[in-house]
């Protein structure tokens, strides 16, 4: 009766909580409440602990193994829990760890081995690691039709860990080392997550153990089938409605026929089950068969129900994750699916203004990067594109730079008008101005209206519509447009007089930097240390201690130099300090997306919570340190020791050299300035040396001190 009352005391919370973040503005997912121990733990504490757990009588190359595994897993797994792209006891997590417990609840002993938390992530994926940890992405959340199919996907995860497929892969050698590359660069979280590693085996073994899971359930078996039709189409969109060019039209701006005749071509199936399976993984449509002629052998008919928790509950925590992909794939760079996805959200709710900011955000991305003669880093061909979104893509081929920039302007000004307050939709606006001054036009004049009655001269001559008698705006636009033509000359003197990028880094190695800041938060610091020697190259728990220590020394060296600083890292963290982790999270994340960028000067998504987080520091300056050490064998060994003893009196110094490996340090520095939106400075130094402590003792005090110097 308790377990009862508790779960019905659970979901009136959850529902209101899941009410507000719906249909509130300002409010994204978010972790609250303690933090989990499994967010707290250090890896070399979790290693330790599953190492005690062995049997004693594990053979001692087995046992290697399995650190080996251990080390690795658990490094990459704490990595993605304090990247903030995990979420805990929020309204998507508390669902899914509900939906867990109808699973299990025959069976507790398996139940309390498992965590189950939502992921911050636009892929419709799901995974299981080998502690026990089920992470579910939003973007499968927001596609499953549902609540059976959910049941089913979790069935499956859980069958992996139960099975120990993890380490069972690892072991066998299956284990794919060139996922190990680019770690924190790609869209998928981390490579010990990826689901492609399982083999056929392995994932028809999990159907059948999660479809016997789920089979004791009372959902009905159409839904374990249907998630494998989800599987097949993840990477659609959740809807299908044709695109109407008219939803991005805005004041007077309208666009010509022209850029609206995009034809839809009939939608073609999926060619993913057409061809033979790659490798040892099995198509969706060989393992959909698999699971289809055992359930036809148990004598199976369509009786069961489609969701054990509240119906209304389902759609709520779908339409939660729904709303948060608006702003997962804008951080992506996804700009056109953002778009697209915006507006399918919009023909439910058609005056949200997450959504209208959504359209705001991705049209000012195409734009800058359009400007920036990059447009084709972001878009996609719409040839390519055989679904309803093709016209949007088609549209997106048609506008020329000035036309997208005058249309992303528009769009911000008039969420800027509707927030009434500075903040991202502003500064966007007043960004896009000064770009039409640095590309596209001299003067307001530009968008003077056709008074004639004619054909008007240019696409956007009308755009302004009622704005073009509005003073003020036109004293901002008149104001950005001077600011925008006195940054162009800027720059072209510059580019008349630009220096080498290696003599430049020189000076500033020589001469320092010398900036002269009293304050400063200090985020996080990376460091890893490789050893490509080995066939075990990272050394994980190694790198996760020198990260430790390298923040400790960072802070001993400000405190030297007169710097008041304020330290944000997760192994200071402890279960109350939830809205630290939040506000790591917070910078995680815009230091990822900057990252992205690469050389376009965006406002960031997430720019009025970076500025919160000036509020709450009170402190513009926020730094990131970072180290990467490496050894590696030295070139030419075999040719210098030769010539050593050709050459006898060399032959000491050939030895060393042929004997001893080459070690390279790099140490960068990223200082952001929150007041001005710039970097400050953005510092790479690199060092032949090995990363003994006293040597970077040394580079850290030294950078301590610049920061500190006028």
């Amino acid at each position: 009766m308790k377990t009862w009352v508790y779960a019905f005391v659970g979901y009136c919370i959850l529902f209101g909580a899941v009410g507000a973040q719906v249909f509130h503005d300002d409010h994204r997912l978010s972790s609250q409440g303690p933090i989990p121990p499994a967010f707290l733990l250090s890896s070399q504490s979790k290693v330790a602990r599953a190492l005690d757990q062995l049997p004693d009588d594990e053979p001692q190359e087995v046992r290697d193994l399995k650190s080996d595994f251990y080390e690795e897993s658990y490094y990459y797994t704490n990595k993605l829990l304090h990247s903030g792209k995990v979420l805990f006891n929020d309204p998507v997590s508390t669902y899914l760890s509900d939906l867990i417990d109808r699973l299990l609840i025959h069976d507790p002993a398996l139940r309390a081995q498992i965590q189950v938390y939502a992921v911050r992530s636009s892929n419709a994926n799901a995974f299981a690691t080998n502690q026990g940890l089920l992470l579910v992405n939003l973007g499968l959340i927001s596609r499953v039709n549902n609540e059976a199919e959910l049941a089913f996907i979790l069935c499956h995860e859980i069958a992996h860990f139960s099975r120990q497929h993890p380490i069972d892969i690892y072991l066998q050698g299956e284990y794919r080392k060139e996922a190990r590359k680019n770690i924190l660069g790609k869209r998928e979280e981390y490579p010990l997550f990826e689901r492609k590693q399982y083999s056929q085996e392995k994932e028809q073994e999990a159907d059948l153990v999660g479809w016997e899971l789920y089979r004791k359930t009372p959902y009905d078996y159409q839904g374990a089938l249907g998630a494998f039709d989800l599987i097949q189409t993840a990477e659609l969109p959740f809807g299908n409605t044709d695109f109407i060019p008219e939803f991005l039209e805005i004041k007077g701006l309208r666009f010509p026929d022209s850029y609206t005749r995009a034809t839809i071509p009939e939608m073609t199936p999926l060619q993913v089950d057409t061809v033979p399976d790659v490798g040892t993984h099995p198509s969706t449509s060989v393992r959909k068969k698999y699971l289809s002629d055992r359930i036809a052998a148990y004598g199976l008919r369509p009786s069961g129900t489609f969701f054990l928790l509240p119906e209304k509950r389902f759609f709520r925590i779908r339409e939660v994750a729904r709303f948060e992909l608006c702003h997962l794939y804008l951080q992506e760079r996804a700009y056109e699916p953002a778009l697209y996805h915006a507006f399918l959200l919009s023909q439910r709710y058609p005056k949200h203004q997450i959504l209208k900011e959504t359209v705001a955000y991705a049209l000012y991305g195409l734009a800058k990067y359009a400007n920036q003669g990059q447009f084709w880093d972001v878009h996609k061909d719409y040839s390519v594109q055989n679904g309803p979104e093709r016209k949007l893509y088609y549209l997106m081929e048609q506008l020329s730079p000035d036309e997208l920039t005058t249309l992303a302007m528009l769009h911000s000004l008039e969420c800027w008008q509707n927030r009434g307050t500075a903040g991202r939709m502003a500064a966007m606006t007043r960004d896009l101005m000064r770009e039409l001054g640095i590309h596209h036009v001299t003067d307001v004049d530009y968008f003077s209206p056709n008074v004639s009655g004619g054909e008007p001269d240019n696409f956007v001559q009308n755009a302004l519509g009622d704005l073009y008698q509005d003073s003020a705006f036109l004293r901002l636009l008149t104001l950005e447009i001077r600011n925008g033509k006195s940054i162009r000359e800027n720059r072209l003197k510059k580019e008349a007089y630009r220096l080498p990028r290696t003599y430049l880094q020189r000076e500033l190695a020589l001469k320092g930097f010398n900036l002269g800041l009293k304050k400063i938060v200090l985020v996080e610091p990376y460091y890893q240390k490789y050893d490509e020697r080995k066939e075990k190259s990272i050394r994980y728990l190694e790198s996760e201690e020198k990260e430790q220590n390298m923040l400790q020394t960072l802070e001993k060296h400000a405190s030297a130099c007169g710097i008041q600083h304020i330290s944000l890292a997760s192994h200071l963290l402890d279960a109350s300090d939830v809205a630290s982790f939040r506000d790591l999270a917070v910078l995680n994340e815009w230091f990822n997306e900057q990252g992205l960028h690469q050389g376009v000067d965006m406002i960031s998504t997430n720019h009025n919570e970076i500025y919160r987080l000036r509020k709450k520091y009170q402190c513009d300056h926020f730094v990131w340190v970072g180290t990467f050490s490496t050894v590696t064998k030295r070139r030419n060994a075999a040719f210098i020791v030769g010539a050593g003893v050709v050459v006898f009196p060399l032959l000491p110094i050939a030895l060393y050299y042929g004997l001893t490996p080459a070690h390279e340090t790099m140490l960068y520095a990223s200082i952001y300035d929150i007041k001005t939106g710039k970097y400050v400075l953005q510092f790479p130094k690199k060092m032949r040396l090995k990363d003994k402590d006293d040597l970077m003792n040394s580079v850290l005090y030294d950078l301590m001190y610049q920061i500190s110097y006028p």
